[in-house]
């Protein structure tokens, strides 16, 4: 494929970011070196959730050395969900990745997640294969609230996790959900 005289989709990917001053700029220089190398132009959006720590000042400084960098500040925490709704909202990618701020969700996948949509997958799913690491409540919280989707909507999310690639139709399609 010829990028120069192709116009490459872009890739935005969604941070969702409460309190994380410790690590955010480690994170988002990991995940822009990632998708520098996916032949694609790319976006990053940082949505911090009310933080009440330097998170976003970080956010914007980074955004000042690189565009493709920008900040959302909510008011207040209004919980991750809302912060990724809101950064769902603001993206322009074809496709739009949402990752966590702290790095659990490998951002070494993206390349093969973006392969994934490129060959026609709408929505790149990410499973957590083991949940050994994540502490005895957080594992009873996940294992109700993926029973609870499960069994309401006849589709299998065990270990299912907020790291996903969605296809700009799928995006569009919230929004009209939402509206």
């Amino acid at each position: 494929m010829n990028l120069t005289t192709q116009k490459s989709p872009v890739i935005s990917a969604v941070i969702p970011a409460y309190n994380e001053s410790q690590g955010i700029k480690e994170a988002i220089t990991h995940i822009a070196g990632i998708l520098s190398t996916c032949e694609s132009a790319w976006e990053i959006i940082v949505v911090d959730d009310g933080s009440r720590d330097q998170t976003y000042q970080q956010i914007c400084q980074l955004s000042e050395a690189e565009p493709r960098i920008k900040g959302i500040a909510l008011s207040r925490n209004f919980g991750k969900e809302a912060a990724m709704l809101a950064g769902l909202e603001y993206a322009t990618g074809e496709a739009v990745i949402i990752l966590d701020a702290d790095l659990q969700h490998p951002p070494s996948f993206i390349p093969e997640m973006i392969d994934k949509w490129r060959s026609g997958a709408q929505i790149v799913h990410a499973v957590k294969r083991s949940r050994k690491e994540d502490s005895a409540g957080k594992k009873a919280a996940a294992y109700c609230i993926n029973h609870l989707i499960s069994s309401l909507g006849g589709i299998n999310v065990k270990n299912s996790s907020d790291f996903k690639l969605l296809d700009r139709e799928i995006v569009d399609i919230n929004r009209l959900q939402a509206a």
